[in-house]
Order: C-alpha cells, then sequence, then structure tokens
C-alpha cells in the first residue's frame, strides 16, 4: 500500500504516524545514544503508552508529529521522527524536534533534508513568518552546526517560553 504523503524532498517525504510505526519507534526509544540525546529520562517505554501518544497527536493543534520516509528505489523506508510543537495559537512561534531513529541513515544528510521540509512545510500550513526555535544538548556539536548551517542563530534561553527547570547544559537557536 502506497503512503499519503504530507509533503515530499528529493530522498525523503513525510507521512501521519500509524499503529504499524510503533514497534519501530518503541525500539529506536530503548537505543541508549538517541535516548540520551533527546533527553528521555522517564520509565521504560511500552507500547500502551505509544498508542496512548499516539491518539493524544490527533486533532491536536499544539503538536504536528510526522514519520521520516526514506524514498528507497523498492520500498519506502520510516526511519525517524520530525515535529512541530508548542505551537502557538496564531501559528507565529513552535519548536521544532526531529531525530533518525534507525543508525545506518544517520551521517547522510537526510535530518537536513527533513528540517528544511519541515520548514516550509511550516511556513507553508501555518504562517510565512512563523519563528521555530531548536534546543540542542551542548554537547551535540553535530546537531549545533547543522542548524547554524540552516540559518538558526544563537537566543537567549528566556527566549523559550517552556524551558527545562534542570541542570543539563543546552544551546538555544531560533530561525525567523
Amino acid at each position: 500500500m502506497a503512503e499519503d504523503y504530507i509533503i515530499r524532498g528529493k530522498r525523503i517525504a513525510f507521512a501521519h504516524l500509524t499503529k504499524d510505526d510503533l514497534q519501530t519507534n518503541l525500539e529506536w526509544m530503548e537505543d541508549a545514544e538517541l535516548k540520551h540525546l533527546l533527553e528521555r529520562k522517564e520509565e521504560k517505554l511500552t507500547f500502551q503508552k505509544q498508542l496512548q501518544w499516539l491518539d493524544s497527536l490527533q486533532n491536536n493543534p499544539v503538536k504536528l508529529v510526522f514519520k521520516i520516509i526514506y524514498l528507497d528505489k523498492t520500498k519506502p523506508i520510516y526511519l525517524g521522527n520530525i515535529s512541530l510543537f508548542d505551537i502557538a495559537e496564531n501559528h507565529l512561534n513552535t519548536e521544532l524536534g526531529l531525530y533518525i531513529g534507525d543508525p545506518q541513515f544517520r551521517g547522510m544528510g537526510l535530518g537536513k533534508e527533513a528540517i528544511e521540509l519541515m520548514i516550509e512545510y511550516a511556513r507553508l500550513n501555518l504562517d510565512a513568518k512563523i519563528c521555530i526555535r531548536i534546543k540542542v544538548l551542548q554537547e551535540n556539536e553535530i546537531a549545533y552546526r547543522l542548524y547554524r548551517k540552516l540559518g538558526f542563530i544563537d537566543c537567549k534561553k528566556s527566549d523559550f517560553p517552556f524551558t527545562c527547570s534542570d541542570n543539563i547544559e543546552r544551546k538555544y537557536l531560533v530561525l525567523k
């Protein structure tokens, strides 16, 4: 069955997550490196919790989550997720989140393409002047350099409406 793509790039496309994607997503969330980079500290994730999370995304005005599909010549491959969350009511502010869950697709420039597609999607479907924020762990220099290359600039923690109250060192960036 062919995917219904929300937006399509050169090598990837976005589609809605389905129940069939949850087991793969659950396995990715057990990867120690990914868990660290995503700052996931809660107890073990279960299929039931994933199902509740998927249900919570239905008609959610402040959160959009898409699966990232690699457009392989033989068959599409689910490789990660991208999201906009804390979408302001006036659609002028949001925060972007992304992960490439399948390690074999990391380092191929697919994250860059995904961010570019999501920026295009946000500007076409939310507001052309949307301000997109990203926070990244201080140690994640690869992601930080990518965001800077894409035009994100450093900003203050106070520019984020919902900041973390822990002591983890992060960098905060914004694309206006």
